[in-house]
């Protein structure tokens, strides 16, 4: 996704109810001080610096802004599905595949397709270039199926019961936005290095005085615009079952209204409206496959409006980060797997 966690965090043993405390109140608030979180913990305020630190420099959770892609330059954005030749490596093809800085997230998949990539553009026709250069015409690729983007239509960055106890906020981020100016966006840049970087930091980084990045910051959260979120890597925390769906709307049915109800479902990670073969496309994620079928057996039934639903189940999963205030650098960046458990 645009919003990257680290793909080399440490396995889910090790945390206490401390840890899980602060990663469930950094994940409603980024930039929570470690005043109010010892307040609300109970625990010296040494310490939970201390714990939040540690949770970073595992690679547990990354503090990163999130706002609408298409305000930071990014108008055109899809999912592509590839089913390569038989004989073909897809581990090669996607370590091929992350070689290009327009691509920032990846998912060998079992099913009727391989390969899931997400693709990042300034626009549709640089968007049109890459499938058809890239991808389309890859020697390995016998099949692709594309999901342009109309709207990214919910990114929730909770999974678990953490949705029970904040109510969970449905926003439809148009891909026709205004992009944002310079500042705004050279400040969302920043944070996306160190969400929790001090304002004097950021005012000293961008020579401005720290009033005024002050300023800026609170006009972005309180229009709306972005806000400050502790993204966690959901492997390291136990949740081993990563899946995504494809699913189809009944003839009529209002998007908006499914798309609000299966975002207030638990496991859900992300939903984006799209065009092609499906309406929705939504990442879940799971501890077990246990849980993943009472979603999709029981949960997802709930949900008035679905014609169909189909899954692909992720074996691997490749993540790069990607500089938020501008499209991605020529440049690629290191992307490791982050591997989904076998549990039944």
């Amino acid at each position: 996704m645009l919003y990257i966690l680290p793909a080399d965090a440490d396995g889910g043993d090790g945390f206490d109810e401390l840890d899980m405390a602060l990663i469930r109140m950094l994940q409603a608030n980024g930039r929570e001080s470690f005043v109010q979180l010892a307040r609300k913990t109970g625990q010296p305020e040494r310490l939970v610096a201390r714990k939040v630190e540690q949770l970073v420099s595992r690679g547990v959770i990354q503090v990163a802004p999130v706002c609408n892609p298409a305000k930071l330059g990014f108008r055109s954005m899809a999912i592509i599905l590839i089913r390569l030749r038989g004989g073909c490596s897809a581990e090669g093809f996607v370590r091929e595949m992350l070689a290009h800085p327009v691509i920032d997230y990846v998912a060998i998949t079992l099913g009727q397709w391989d390969v899931l990539i997400e693709v990042l553009g300034t626009d549709d026709i640089e968007m049109r270039r890459f499938i058809e250069r890239q991808v389309s015409g890859h020697a390995d690729v016998a099949a692709v199926e594309v999901h342009p983007y109309i709207g990214l239509a919910y990114q929730q960055p909770v999974w678990d019961d953490v949705q029970e106890a904040f109510e969970p906020r449905f926003e439809m981020f148009e891909a026709e936005a205004d992009v944002l100016d310079e500042t705004d966006r050279r400040l969302i840049t920043l944070l996306s290095r160190n969400g929790r970087a001090t304002f004097h930091k950021l005012a000293e980084d961008m020579q401005v005085s720290e009033s005024y990045i002050r300023k800026r910051f609170n006009a972005l959260l309180s229009s709306g615009e972005m806000k400050v979120h502790a993204l966690t890597n959901p492997v390291s925390l136990g949740y081993t079952t990563h899946c995504w769906l494809r699913l189809k709307l009944e003839n009529g049915h209002s998007l908006r209204r499914a798309t609000q109800s299966i975002a207030a479902l638990e496991h859900i990670a992300y939903v984006a409206a799209c065009t092609g073969a499906a309406d929705l496309l939504v990442e879940v994620i799971c501890r077990s496959k246990a849980e993943l079928r009472q979603l999709l057996g029981e949960r997802m039934k709930e949900v008035e409006g679905i014609r169909s639903i189909d899954t692909l189940l992720c074996t691997e999963l490749y993540y790069r980060s990607v500089q938020y205030g501008q499209p991605p650098a020529e440049e690629p960046a290191q992307a490791e797997p982050v591997r989904e458990g076998a549990e039944t």
